[in-house]
C-alpha cells in the first residue's frame, strides 16, 4: 500500500498573496509526482505538477506514483507510457497499485501582499495540512508559519520545511475547526511577508494535501 506520508519525506530525502482558489482539475495541471525511481521523459522530478495531456516515457525499470486531483487517486505505473488527463488517465505499462489518496486543495498564491481572493469558497485549510509549494517561485520559500486571527506576531507554530514541503511539528496544538488564522510566508526574494487569512476545517478522511502554486 502507497502511504503520501512516507512516500513524500522518502522522495525528498532521495532526490499546492492573491490567493485564487482552483479547481483541482484545470487543464494545466492535473496532478503530481509524489514518487519515481529512474528517469522520465520529460524530467519530472518529485513534487513536479503533471500537466494535461503531457505523453511521460518511462523506462522498462522506471517506477513513477503520482497523485490525479480530480480522481484523488495515488497510482503507481512500472514502465511505458503514461497520459493523464482531467478526468483520468491512459498508460500501456504496468499498473502496480492504484488505490485511494488525499484529495488536494490548490491554491495560486501571488508574489505580493494581499488578501485571499476566491473563485468558489473561502479558503479553507485542513487542521493537519501538509503543504507542498509549487511552480516558479517555489525555491524561494524561506518560513511559512500559522497565526491567531488577532494580529498576533507570536505564531501558533512554524510548518517544518524542506525542500518545497510543509509539514506542522508533531509537537503542536492542532487548529480549532471554523476558526479563522493567518498563514505568513517569507521568501528570499522579497522583504516583506505574504499574509493570508483562512479558515480551518476538519481534516480529510485520506491526508490533508494542500498544494499552494507560487509564479
Amino acid at each position: 500500500m502507497v502511504n503520501l506520508r512516507h512516500l513524500l519525506p522518502a522522495a525528498l530525502l532521495a532526490s499546492a498573496l492573491a490567493l485564487a482558489a482552483l479547481q483541482a482539475a484545470e487543464p494545466d495541471a492535473v496532478g503530481m509526482v509524489i514518487n519515481i525511481t529512474g528517469e522520465t521523459s520529460p524530467d519530472l522530478p518529485v513534487r513536479t505538477e503533471i500537466p494535461a495531456n503531457t505523453a511521460i516515457k518511462l523506462g522498462p525499470q522506471v517506477e513513477l506514483t503520482f497523485l490525479h486531483y480530480r480522481k484523488c487517486k495515488l497510482v503507481t505505473v512500472a514502465g511505458g507510457k503514461v497520459e493523464l488527463s482531467a478526468s483520468g488517465f491512459t498508460t500501456d505499462g504496468k499498473i502496480e497499485r492504484e488505490e485511494r489518496g488525499p484529495c488536494p486543495r490548490v491554491y495560486q498564491l501571488g508574489g505580493g501582499p494581499g488578501g485571499w481572493v476566491s473563485r468558489g469558497l473561502p479558503p479553507r485549510l485542513p487542521v493537519d495540512s501538509e503543504i507542498i509549494f509549487a511552480r516558479r517561485r517555489a525555491d524561494k520559500v524561506t518560513e511559512a508559519a500559522v497565526y491567531s486571527d488577532d494580529h498576533s506576531d507570536r505564531p501558533l507554530f512554524r510548518f517544518e520545511l524542506v525542500n518545497r514541503r510543509a509539514a506542522e511539528p508533531t509537537d503542536t496544538e492542532p487548529l480549532t475547526v471554523d476558526r479563522r488564522y493567518v498563514l505568513r510566508v517569507r521568501m528570499n526574494d522579497q522583504r516583506e511577508p505574504i499574509e493570508h487569512s483562512f479558515m480551518a476545517i476538519a481534516p480529510g478522511a485520506h491526508g490533508s494535501l494542500v498544494v499552494l502554486r507560487i509564479d
